[in-house]
């Protein structure tokens, strides 16, 4: 017999009257029966697949379902197929031209392909298809009864073939029990979710017969009438009745009955226990296949709530007009128009503006007329913006009376908006501020007065409240301490510049000043923000508000530490120069003393033995004559004042020839000289400076012996340089670094003091003197230890002498 073209096969209409000759009669039972006793849908395909396997054999069968919005098949039930292919073909997406099962959910038409090495709807998945053995498949869609495509059944074969008439049945069969499973499912999980629905449902739902007998009661019902389930179904529906409204009952019963619906009426209902209910019902007459009425639905919203509402609704209506009528301002709303149209407004508009309510509403008076003419740009933009961000706004402006007068009115509002987010009105409160706004004014003037006097003193204003919060502080303060006002407001000043070591004693103070005892001349050194001590004379009073309360204290301060330092600086020439004078009379006094020590020294060389002890000794108090000498010159340069000679020469060379002098201390030791005059990237530093170069000489001299004390062999100084500034004014900056043990930050801190040494031999006034030195040229002198060790000593010299 030859075999029928593929085309042809695809096309073969099927008769439901057909015997099946490949499912066995049996079998299709099996089916049904599972569906009657209400299998899953996934063991109903498995087993389908499994009886349509054992009908052909080597036949491999898979049922597919379509997801019809993600438009992609979804395996439902496989026996026997490949777990790769399986897992590979799941969330297929359909298409014409997509393998066979895709191809029959795209087009709602069986799809036979014999084999898929060759066909074009299987060149994507050939690879699969060679990995897993499979080389023919036919796919059957799966309709519903009103024709919807549901899925797809598959046969697949591992030999290349086509269908026999009695495959296409078989498959034909299967689609149409796979299509009633499917549909069984579906329906019943409809009736779940109605049920669901029925149950969840806040609203009463009962079903009952044509003489009224109750056949369904949900949990709604059981709820607000009090009657269970079992206790309502079988009985009328009119014993939720009462009395006088069975009447109205059964003449409803007669028109449903004749095929009416009931919508929307209002009526009364009985609970169990007596109480009446309101309730707004709706009954359905409800119609079976053949169009015949079986049952009738109410469903019922019980209104005793909204009923309620209602009447509590009125009453608040009542008791806000009562106290719009009773409100020292006026209540408004408005159109968002050109003149802000009045739609409703209270009465004591009037009192505002002396016109009453109904002129408004009336239009006979417009609101926008009435606004001075100098605040209406700013009213129309200040709430077209409040509009714009969906927020309320508050508004003052002025007002022209009827009267004539002039009235300030407060007013806070905000827009309503549709459903759409359109702003339709303004609903807000105005009221009377004039008396009030008369008052502001007064006090901010009086403010105003009081913050100039603040803001013009030249001293430190700081006042405190009783928790230490900063409550006032004029830009004195900021001058002096260094924090801006908006800093300083709110913060706790014993903590804000108070060294840590006098808070104790200073809130102490700050206790008497608010208990009203006065405080005058308290001397306190303060801590300004960048850190630098402040010498501060303190004058302190107690605050006391209107009420005659104390509040605080406000303190007033005086800086005093450039006049600290102007006196300390005369105390210290006035002790120089009484030094002075003394050590050059010790000097002059001394030097004879001293040359004739040499000349006895250098007698006595001549009588001693050259090679005797006696020559070491000469040579000992020889060098304790010079270093006595030199004692009485530090003395005298340290005390003398000093008398510079100003020039324009290279700092570099006076360091330099400065080291060269200092040839006899490190001849003979490891050092390295490094003399860096350039800046990084090899730009010249321009060293040249006003400066007294033989002072300057002795900068360095200290400076470099000092190093050369510290440092242990091999030595390496450096000296770096670079641009800078002196508060503003160009300087030249240096550095020398050296490679010894550095300096402990107590060190750091007396290096510059007379007489403080770090060297078993010395006056201590070597790096004095330089200090006194650098500060006569108007520069500085510091010192830090580098961050790879050893000590750094950093000059800053002006470029130029006024």
């Amino acid at each position: 017999m030859t075999r029928p073209s593929i085309e042809a096969l695809n096309q073969t209409p099927l008769s439901d009257e057909v015997q099946l000759p490949g499912l066995k009669v049996e079998r299709h039972s099996r089916i049904l029966e599972d569906l009657l006793r209400g299998e899953s849908l996934e063991i109903t395909l498995t087993k389908l697949v499994e009886l349509a396997e054992e009908s052909r054999e080597g036949m491999l069968g898979s049922v597919m379902l379509l997801d019809s919005q993600a438009k992609q098949l979804q395996l439902a039930a496989s026996v026997s197929l490949p777990d790769r292919y399986v897992k590979a073909m799941d969330g297929l997406e359909i298409g014409p031209r997509v393998g066979s099962c895709g191809m029959a959910a795209c087009t709602g038409e069986r799809v036979v392909i014999e084999d898929l090495f060759t066909h074009p709807n299987w060149k994507p998945y050939r690879e699969l298809v060679r990995a897993t053995g499979l080389r023919a498949c036919w796919s059957e869609p799966i309709l519903s009864g009103e024709g919807e495509i549901l899925g797809t059944f598959g046969m697949y074969y591992q030999t290349p073939r086509s269908p026999e008439h009695d495959d296409l049945i078989l498959v034909n069969e299967c689609a149409k029990l796979a299509a009633l499973a499917i549909e069984r499912h579906r329906g019943e999980e409809r009736d779940r979710q109605l049920a669901a629905i029925v149950n969840s449902t806040d609203d009463v739902v009962i079903s009952k017969n044509l003489n009224g007998v109750i056949q369904s009661w949900n949990p709604a019902a059981e709820r607000i009438y009090g009657y269970s389930q079992g206790e309502a179904i079988g009985r009328s529906i009119e014993m939720l009745v009462p009395a006088d409204r069975r009447a109205e009952q059964r003449e409803y019963q007669k028109r449903l009955r004749n095929g009416e619906r009931i919508e929307h009426f209002s009526t009364v209902r009985c609970t169990r226990d007596g109480q009446l209910i309101d309730v707004a019902l709706t009954m359905s007459p409800v119609h079976d296949a053949a169009g015949k009425i079986v049952q009738i639905v109410e469903v019922q919203k019980d209104m005793t709530s909204s009923k309620r509402s209602e009447r509590e609704l009125r009453e608040t209506r009542r008791q806000h007009s009562m106290l719009l009528s009773n409100l020292l301002g006026a209540a408004f709303r408005c159109h968002i128009d050109e003149d802000f149209s009045i739609e409703l407004i209270s009465e004591g508009i009037e009192a505002i503006t002396g016109y009453s309510a109904d002129d408004f509403r009336s239009k006979k008076v417009r609101w926008i007329t009435t606004v001075d003419p100098r605040d209406i740009g700013r009213l129309r933009s200040e709430i077209a913006q409040a509009i714009a961000e969906r927020r309320p706004y508050q508004l003052k402006f002025r007002i022209i009376h009827r009267d004539g007068s002039l009235r300030w009115i407060w007013e806070h509002g905000q827009a309503i908006y549709d459903e759409s987010g359109i702003a339709i009105a303004l609903e807000g409160y105005a009221t009377d501020v004039t008396d009030r706004e008369a008052a502001t004014i007064e006090l901010r003037d009086r403010e105003q007065r009081y913050r100039s006097v603040i803001e013009t003193a030249n001293s430190l204003i700081v006042c405190v409240s009783l928790d230490h919060k900063i409550t006032e502080w004029n830009s004195g303060a900021t001058r002096v301490l260094g924090y801006s006002r908006s800093e300083a407001l709110g913060q706790n000043p014993y903590q804000l510049f108070v060294e840590e070591a006098s808070r104790e004693a200073v809130i102490a103070e700050a206790k008497r000043v608010n208990q009203g005892h006065p405080l005058k001349g308290y001397e306190l050194s303060c801590v300004t923000r960048e850190g630098e001590r402040r010498s501060i004379l303190w004058n302190a009073t107690q605050l006391i508000d209107g009420e005659g309360k104390a509040v605080g204290h406000m303190a007033v301060g005086h800086d005093i530490t450039e006049l600290k330092a102007v006196q300390e600086k005369l105390i210290q020439s006035a002790r120089l120069a009484a030094v002075g004078e003394m050590v050059s009379a010790i000097a002059h006094e001394s030097r004879n003393a001293l040359q004739r020590i040499q000349i006895g020294v250098d007698m006595l060389g001549f009588d001693v033995p050259e090679n005797s002890e006696m020559v070491k000794e000469l040579d000992r108090i020889s060098r304790a004559k010079d270093d006595l000498k030199q004692l009485f010159e530090e003395l005298r340069s340290y005390a003398a004042p000093l008398k510079l000679e100003f020039c324009d020469c290279s700092v570099a060379g006076v360091w330099r020839q400065t080291w060269a002098n200092l040839e006899s201390e490190w001849k003979g030791r490891d050092v390295t000289f490094l003399d860096s005059s350039q800046m990084d990237g090899g730009t010249s530093v321009d060293v040249n400076c006003d400066i007294d170069p033989f002072r300057m000489q002795q900068v360095f001299r200290n400076v470099f012996e000092n190093a050369l004390a510290a440092c242990e062999d091999p030595i390496e100084i450096s000296v770096h340089c670079r641009e800078g500034d002196i508060e503003g004014d160009p300087a030249l900056l240096i550095q020398v670094r050296d490679n010894g043990p550095g300096l402990a930050k107590e060190q750091q801190k007396q290096l510059f003091d007379a007489f403080f040494t770090t060297k078993p031999k010395g006056t201590g006034l070597g790096m004095a003197i330089a200090k006194r030195i650098m500060t006569a040229h108007f520069g500085t002198i510091g010192v830090r230890n580098n961050s790879t060790g050893g000590a750094c000593v950093e000059l800053a010299i002006p470029r130029k002498q006024i």
